[in-house]
């Protein structure tokens, strides 16, 4: 309701409120109500609100757009619309870094080895982290060369638990990071584990480590990308805001970006919408402390 309340205080010099009213189907004194305790907010000019808008977007270093950039604002206590959100960004050109295109393909899958089923097709909705895992492997571009960045996120909270770069793909890679996560997040048995169908998380190494802590293994379907999309957005997402369609210098250089991207940023400033615009660190504070 608040969005309409928002639309109408925003187009009330060009139309009727009860007219507006009328055509959303609203109470016109509810409007009315919800206005005046946005008064203070309004009496903010274009420049004072422009200038906050611009701070808050060169804070996240152009990764928030206008939506995350009014959750924000609300956070501070300063209530206003989409619409004058994007206007104000629009009049001070500020544009958001924007997702580019896939870059190439990692999977390698384990040909004679039987893939685990996808344990998430028929799945509700993950309540509680340590419930589910996902894993993947990305490249990351280097000035000469390619390094490789495998991560699990928990399904839940998006929090990214554990990570790893390294110069191989082989399946100690995915191990090291499983057995952080393990460490970092104690043993929760029955908890899933899910992947695509590459070689690394097929490996022997991979299963005992899995099975010897209780995790149950589920794969995405053979070729079948919408399977883990939820690990593909969040590399797209890396790739976009801190790439920028560039390269790093080298190795050192990138794990020093990725660690204080992942753990300062993304896990703890960055608001992710999938959980109602929060930080996964203060959403699994809030829920499961």
């Amino acid at each position: 309701m608040s969005e309409l309340y928002e639309f109408i205080g925003e187009h009330q010099k060009e139309f009727s409120v009860s007219m507006m009213c009328e055509v959303f189907g609203i109470a016109r004194s509810g409007f009315c109500r919800y206005d005046s305790g946005r008064r203070s907010v309004r009496s903010l000019t274009d420049e004072q609100l422009g200038r906050k808008i611009e701070s808050i977007f060169r804070h996240h270093r152009r990764r928030y757009g206008a939506r995350r950039i009014r959750k924000q604002l609300g956070r501070e206590g300063i209530v206003c619309g989409l619409g004058r959100v994007r206007r104000l960004m629009g009049a001070r050109q500020l544009e958001p870094l924007r997702r580019k295109g896939f870059v190439p393909k990692t999977t390698q899958s384990a040909a004679g080895t039987a893939a685990f089923g996808n344990l998430l097709l028929d799945y509700g909705p993950v309540s509680a982290i340590n419930e589910v895992w996902v894993g993947d492997i990305t490249y990351i571009p280097l000035r000469e060369g390619w390094a490789y960045l495998a991560m699990l996120l928990d399904l839940c909270s998006r929090r990214i638990i554990a990570w790893n770069l390294s110069g191989h793909l082989r399946a100690e890679l995915v191990v090291a990071v499983l057995r952080s996560a393990i460490t970092l997040r104690g043993k929760h048995p029955g908890l899933i584990l899910h992947t695509d169908q590459g070689s690394q998380y097929a490996s022997g190494a991979c299963r005992r480590l899995a099975a010897s802590h209780g995790i149950r293994q589920s794969m995405s379907r053979r070729a079948n990308c919408y399977d883990n999309a939820f690990m593909e957005s969040c590399f797209a997402t890396i790739k976009c805001e801190m790439l920028e369609d560039g390269v790093f210098e080298n190795f050192e250089d990138a794990r020093v970006e990725l660690f204080d991207y992942i753990e300062a940023y993304y896990n703890r400033e960055r608001l992710h919408s999938s959980i109602g615009y929060q930080t996964p660190e203060a959403y699994e504070l809030a829920r499961f402390a």
